[in-house]
């Protein structure tokens, strides 16, 4: 049987951005996922459109919450104490997945049980053209993953 994912969806105010970020979860190839969606208060219609998504959607594993606004690292905190699933993985609202990320990224981690960690490569879009990509080039070394590349400097040193 295939691993359980669960996926975390904190929302504030993405009522442009959600219904998109939420089609690039029910999307995936990979289809056994808890998906558990925590709006932080959002002062838009983001909460409206989630609860008219889910009432149309055939996904039967789908939570939504809705509490007042703590941030984000709270609202994320509040989704951990739900998950189920035997990874985690962490979307935000504004964002979207390509539809084999989780495929991707459960069976290189089932493949390499001494990584605990993955992450994946980064577009900007704006407009809906892509601007910016940061990738990460990867190389084994007796066995131990070396990171070539420094994306996470570059995204943490140049998100805007």
């Amino acid at each position: 049987m295939k691993k359980l994912v669960s996926v975390i969806i904190p929302a504030y105010n993405h009522e442009n951005y959600i219904l998109e970020c939420l089609e690039s979860v029910i999307n995936q190839t990979y289809v056994n996922m808890q998906l558990i969606i925590v709006n932080d208060g959002s002062q838009d219609d983001t909460e409206r459109i989630i609860n008219e998504y889910i009432e149309n959607k055939n996904f039967d594993n789908i939570e939504f919450y809705s509490k007042e606004n703590e941030g984000l690292c709270k609202t994320i905190n509040f989704g951990l104490k739900k998950v189920k699933g035997d990874y985690v993985a962490i979307l935000a609202s504004d964002d979207l997945w390509k539809s084999d990320k989780i495929e991707r990224q459960v069976s290189f981690l089932e493949e390499n049980k001494n990584i605990a960690l993955v992450y994946s490569d980064t577009y900007i879009i704006k407009g809906g053209v892509s601007i910016k990509e940061w990738t990460q080039e990867m190389k084994y070394k007796h066995d131990k993953l070396l990171i070539l590349e420094n994306s996470f400097e570059d995204m943490v040193k140049y998100n805007e």
